[in-house]
């Protein structure tokens, strides 16, 4: 997934995200892994070269930023408003939904410049 981390940068993520895990409270430790994910995942998206950032890039981009509003909501508002939505099944649902919206989104995209170009 992450191919062109160095192992130096990981380790220094690493150490940073368990380091500031020592000051979220219990009930948030799940929501501050989900973010300390999505921003190794973004991170690595946002140093790619602008040559290999087209609308796939975008659209997968945009699933994590997504799920990673989910936890905070169960973490924050389990009982009032994520326990009568389905609590942690929002989160669960969510994950292969949002995946597929990205890929149909992509493909939609690509299949869309495929007929433009063929109608030229």
């Amino acid at each position: 997934i992450l191919p062109n981390l160095a192992l130096r940068k990981l380790s220094i993520t690493a150490i940073v995200a368990v380091i500031g895990g020592l000051f979220v409270k219990d009930v948030l430790g799940f929501a501050y892994v989900q973010a300390v994910i999505t921003i190794a995942f973004t991170s690595t998206q946002l140093v790619l070269p602008r040559e290999k950032k087209e609308f796939s890039y975008a659209a997968s981009a945009a699933g994590p930023f997504v799920l990673s509003v989910i936890p905070w909501i169960e973490s924050t508002a389990c009982q009032s408003i994520a326990a009568k939505m389905g609590g942690h099944l929002i989160y669960d649902v969510a994950i292969p939904v949002v995946i597929m919206v990205s890929y149909c989104a992509s493909w939609h995209h690509y299949s869309g410049k495929k007929m433009k170009e063929k109608a030229f």
